[in-house]
């Protein structure tokens, strides 16, 4: 185990040495020092192929796509944002790797591939119900039998971890600092209800780890043909 620990603080370091070369600002580079070091997105590679084609949609500043990438170049990984200016610091942070690709998209018009995982990272709750509905409806048509949906959210049900989250997601999209014209938070149990209705056999893991925050992550995997 501590040997394991030595390892991913080496990979994260490494990993953080390559945006602190891109075009960012201070602020940027804080938050993506935080989520390398807290998102435990070691847990979400645990379950992600380690080869095929994977999509990891809304990926931001492309952390845990690169993060992916590097981890198994068997892996062809296309991460598509709806932020130019995150997508230009994703993309000088992956120079060289051959592995991953970027992509500008509306999460709601973008086009998909059929694929062995799709990501779904701290993003839904920027959609309204119908749409959320609509891009997990999407996600299941698009992946292969056996595939694997991954989606990580504020679980509402946790109520003062919640609350956290939500002050938090607030004074990221009021500032500006993340694009979001709204939070539309959903009850695990419904969001499960409704990824089960598709035909997802559903696996809940808390995924909060050392912070305040109420982070779940949905481990989905399509049964159907």
């Amino acid at each position: 185990m501590e040997l394991e620990l030595t390892l991913r603080r080496k990979n994260i370091t490494a990993l953080y040495r390559r945006y602190k070369r891109g075009p960012i600002n201070l602020a940027e580079r804080l938050v993506i020092y935080l989520r390398l070091h807290f998102s435990s997105y070691e847990i979400i590679e645990s379950y992600v192929p380690a080869s095929g084609r994977i999509m990891d949609l809304g990926c931001g500043f492309g952390t845990l796509t690169l993060y992916l990438a590097l981890s198994s170049r068997e892996r062809r990984i296309r991460g598509i944002d709806i932020s130019h200016r995150r997508l230009r610091i994703a993309e000088s942070a992956s120079a060289q790797v051959k592995n991953v690709a970027f992509e500008c998209a509306d999460l709601l018009r973008c086009s998909f591939d059929s694929c062995n995982c799709i990501l779904l990272i701290d993003v839904i709750h920027y959609l309204p119900v119908f749409a959320q509905n609509a891009l997990l409806g999407r996600c299941y048509e698009y992946l292969k039998p056996g595939g694997k949906l991954l989606v990580r959210d504020s679980n509402k049900d946790k109520k003062i971890r919640h609350l956290i989250t939500r002050c938090y997601e607030t004074i990221m999209t009021k500032s500006g600092f993340t694009a979001g014209e709204m939070l539309c938070f959903r009850s695990f149990v419904e969001l499960t209800s409704y990824l089960e209705s598709l035909g997802f056999l559903v696996d809940v893991l808390p995924m909060w780890y050392r912070t305040p925050f109420a982070d779940t992550l949905l481990v989905c995997t399509k049964v159907g043909s």
